[in-house]
């Protein structure tokens, strides 16, 4: 169902609708979640409508989506469309058990699943930024982050400090981290390993349960591997990237720079 608090044309309000139908079934697709699992059964109400100022696109709650009226003039807001509508699955999917979930986990998965989309699209947006933030990141950064980015309070904390970015690197590259080297090889499913851990949570199960059935180890253990991996690359800039997502993205056709004029 489509809300539009702001007046728009058919065209613009049906181009903004298409692109959020892509960016839905995209991120369902990563998750590897379907309508059996319940995530599609409650109907989507896309707000169409005036946001804060840098804001494209914003869930609250199992239900509800909010899509800025000019949002398709802005740059990446595929991508955003994919992370946002990632948390709203997050509610459906978790329900009441959500608040069990580390918010670094919640925010790596629906960073990396909207990274995921631009690239389908040849999008770059902020990749060379945050390759950039990933590359620079020490030991005692990822640490901080890990142990500071647990809940909402997190999240307010790194706002007044400044470090948004900085933690957001750190959440998407742990998710990486679990995808190509945890472990020794990684779990190359581990957006899906972490989204039958949203299940699991819905359907009562405790979070520590649910991450050491999926990935076989305590999550603990595993953020300990990722900080000493972080600190034993510092300075090393392609051993920290290898076999990542980001390890080529400077050479991506889609992060060239633009030819002078």
């Amino acid at each position: 169902m489509v809300v539009p608090d702001v007046a728009l044309a058919p065209r613009d309000e049906a181009a903004i609708v298409a692109r959020v139908k892509a960016a839905f079934g995209f991120a369902l697709r990563a998750c590897g979640w379907s309508a059996t699992d319940g995530i599609t059964a409650l109907p989507l109400q896309v707000h169409i409508t005036a946001l804060p100022r840098g804001t494209m696109a914003r869930t609250s709650g199992p239900r509800a989506f909010s899509v800025a009226s000019n949002a398709l003039r802005r740059a990446g807001v595929d991508g955003v469309l994919a992370h946002e509508l990632t948390h709203l699955q997050d509610f459906r999917a978790a329900r009441g058990g959500l608040s069990s979930i580390p918010r670094f986990l919640e925010e790596g998965r629906a960073l990396s699943i909207g990274r995921g989309f631009r690239a389908s699209l040849g999008v770059c947006a902020d990749d060379l930024e945050r390759v950039e933030a990933i590359a620079a990141l020490t030991g005692e950064q990822a640490a901080e982050a890990l142990a500071g980015f647990r809940d909402g309070s997190g999240l307010r904390r790194a706002r007044r400090t400044g470090a948004v970015f900085r933690w957001m690197s750190v959440s998407v590259f742990f998710v990486e981290f679990l995808r190509v080297r945890a472990h020794g090889t990684g779990w190359p499913d581990a957006i899906g390993r972490l989204s039958r851990i949203w299940l699991r949570v819905g359907r009562g199960e405790g979070f520590d349960s649910a991450f050491t059935a999926e990935f076989s180890q305590p999550l603990q253990s595993l953020e300990e591997a990722f900080v000493s991996f972080v600190a034993s690359t510092e300075g090393d800039r392609a051993a920290r990237l290898r076999k990542t997502e980001y390890e080529t993205t400077p050479r991506s056709p889609a992060c060239a720079p633009a030819a002078p004029r």
